[in-house]
């Protein structure tokens, strides 16, 4: 109920009880206090009521900001694992194709250096493949 509901039915019976007792100044008196009386516990309920949902809404309000201020921060916390997760991938299949095209340099190199030694055309890769200290190599070359 509103506070002019209450107010308006209040007075409603105020005006019902001043009428339904014409006896005596005195008991008029006692009812008007006693109805006064519940006017003002019900108007203290009242207010007290309004001012709790006031504070409710208030906070209401601060728990809705703070949930939209989380839901964008969790959105951009996505999306920035989304980007890393795709630059990680990204970079994995570079590694891949350069572990290959390592791999088939490594081949090649072996291959030449394999059929230059079987010819026997260079006798410094052969100095270099069957020499044991490095001073020699360098003393040889």
């Amino acid at each position: 109920m509103t506070a002019r509901t209450l107010t308006a039915f209040g007075m409603l019976l105020l005006c019902l009880s001043v009428q339904a007792a014409p006896s005596g100044n005195a008991a008029r008196q006692a009812q008007l206090k006693e109805l006064r009386a519940r006017i003002a516990q019900v108007q203290s309920r009242l207010d007290s009521e309004i001012q709790q949902r006031s504070k409710l809404q208030s906070n209401l309000r601060a728990s809705e900001q703070q949930i939209g201020q989380l839901t964008k921060s969790l959105h951009n916390l996505n999306a920035s694992v989304g980007q890393a997760q795709s630059r990680l991938d990204a970079l994995q299949r570079q590694q891949a194709q350069k572990q290959l095209a390592l791999a088939a340099q490594k081949d090649a190199l072996a291959e030449q250096i394999r059929a230059a030694y079987m010819q026997g055309q260079d006798t410094q890769l052969q100095l270099l493949l069957n020499a044991q200290d490095p001073t020699t190599i360098s003393r040889l070359l």
